[in-house]
This record gives C-alpha cells, structure tokens and sequence, in this order.
C-alpha cells in the first residue's frame, strides 16, 4: 500500500516540472502504456500489431535493465523481464490515472498533494 502512496506522490508533482522534454516523455510513456493496455480490448483483430508494440516495449526495458542488472551483478533478474514488463504497463497507466484525480496520499504518516 506504502509503495503505490509514494508512487501516486511522485506522479502528483508531475504537474510542476517544466522541462518540456521531461513532460513530453512522461506523456508518450503514459499513453503508450493505455495503448498497450487497451489495444486488445478495443482492436482485437489487430493483435500482430499489438504483439509487434509490445515487443519493441520490451526489448527497449530490456536494453536499459539489462545494463541495470550487469551494473549491480543481478542478471539472473532478468528472468522476471516478460512478467514485470506485463504489470509494470498496466502499473504505469493505473498510477497515472490515480495522480490526475484529486486524491491526497499519505506519506510519513501526512496526507500531500
């Protein structure tokens, strides 16, 4: 519960940035997210185009986290990339919602926003 509180903090202060390269990656990754998400329930007969999104999805995590895991002498994580891929979408689409609706999560035991 604490993890998706400090997540949804994180996501409420997207708001005041104002590095226009940063927002604009923030938006492409929320909206690729709901895309990849939705696409299978909207678009069902168009799955060889959903399949090829979410594999270059996955080998762009896969490029980033491989060299993550060689950092830290971790790459048998690697093993959990099709899994963490599959909920870190449907995690990154659900945060998003959640920080644009006027919700105060709790941190340290305070409500912020």
């Amino acid at each position: 519960y604490s993890f998706f509180q400090q997540r949804l903090r994180w996501a409420g202060k997207t708001s005041s940035y104002r590095h226009w390269g940063l927002l604009l990656f923030q938006a492409f990754v929320f909206a690729l997210s709901w895309s990849l998400v939705l696409a299978p329930l909207l678009f069902p007969a168009a799955w060889p185009w959903w399949v090829g999104a979410w594999l270059v999805k996955t080998a762009s995590d896969a490029l980033f986290l491989g060299y993550a895991c060689r950092e830290v002498g971790r790459l048998s994580w690697l093993r959990w990339l099709l899994p963490a891929s599959c909920l870190h979408t449907v995690y990154v689409a659900l945060v998003g919602v959640l920080a644009l609706l006027p919700l105060r999560p709790r941190w340290k035991g305070r409500s912020v926003r």
